[in-house]
């Protein structure tokens, strides 16, 4: 294969690896699994994470263009440095892969990871392209990106899926505020790649207030009080971005809160904090060597 195992590895997507998995700890949190995973469930996230991992490719597959486009982001798909086709075959190892551990352990999580597929493949599908068609655009981000993810962590402690929905609306209006507030600095490269996302159809004035009336009605129903105060904080951070909407303040609203709570499910989960400072390490590590500049 052409590339090294260091590029393919970048080809995952780590940051959104790490956010995917902060919900999934999430839906873990809410179900009030124990501190430590036991290897049965620690087999069953992992068996979503391969999931997450061929949502990654597959947006990354589709997304080429605009990819290439945006001068902010740092892909690797259009850089050359892995053939396609080799991106193509890892990606359905992957598959088979998630698809076959899930369905050995649950099939309510088989299922699960079938749906996030499904939705990836209709996100990102340049025939169906509903990433390009608001407010589908919104619905897939809150279903497949939150929903999923937190009903994923949900089970995984022995929660009934069915009761997830009210449990999860705080994070479910959190993740459209901060889905709104991501597609305005990708505006100028959607609109050269003819991509008509929210922000791209209302503009970044309108956008940022929609996100922030996700971000109230997520305040509004918060339960927890870490929900509370992380969703609080965001409020704040999305109020700045409105009065001074620059792009410094605007990637704040959507970083600041990730980190957040990434870092408030690794304190209560060891294993997932450990997922992420391995994470962390490698990602600085590739961007010193291929960027020359430090992560994040």
């Amino acid at each position: 294969m052409t590339g090294k195992l260091s590029d393919f590895l970048f080809l995952f997507r780590f940051p959104l690896l790490i956010a995917h998995l902060a919900l999934l700890f999430v839906g873990y949190y809410i179900g009030r699994g124990p501190n430590t995973l036991s290897s049965t469930k620690l087999i069953m996230v992992f068996s979503y994470f391969l999931a997450l991992i061929a949502v990654n490719i597959i947006n990354e597959l589709f997304d080429t263009k605009s990819d290439s486009l945006n001068k902010t982001k740092d892909f690797i798909l259009h850089t050359g440095k892995i053939k396609k086709r080799n991106i193509i075959i890892l990606l359905c190892l992957i598959i088979f892969s998630s698809l076959l551990i899930s369905f050995l352990t649950s099939f309510q999580l088989f299922v699960l990871c079938i749906i996030a597929l499904i939705l990836s493949f209709l996100y990102t599908n340049p025939f169906l392209s509903f990433k390009s068609i608001p407010p589908l655009d919104i619905i897939i981000n809150i279903s497949g990106c939150a929903l999923l993810c937190i009903t994923v962590g949900y089970h995984i402690a022995g929660g009934d899926i069915l009761k997830i929905i009210p449990l999860s609306l705080p994070y479910l209006f959190l993740i459209g505020g901060l889905y709104l507030a991501t597609t305005v600095p990708d505006i100028p490269s959607d609109r050269k790649a003819k991509v008509i996302t929210t922000g791209v159809l209302f503009g970044k004035k309108k956008t940022l207030i929609m996100g922030t009336f996700f971000i109230v009605l997520s305040v509004i129903f918060s339960k927890e009080i870490l929900t509370f105060v992380i969703n609080s904080i965001t409020l704040l951070v999305f109020i700045f971005a409105i009065i001074k909407p620059s792009q410094k303040s605007i990637r704040r609203t959507f970083i600041i809160p990730t980190a957040l709570y990434t870092f408030a499910m690794g304190a209560l989960y060891w294993q997932f904090l450990i997922f992420i400072i391995l994470s962390l390490l490698f990602l600085n590590y590739y961007y010193k060597k291929n960027f020359n500049k430090s992560y994040p």
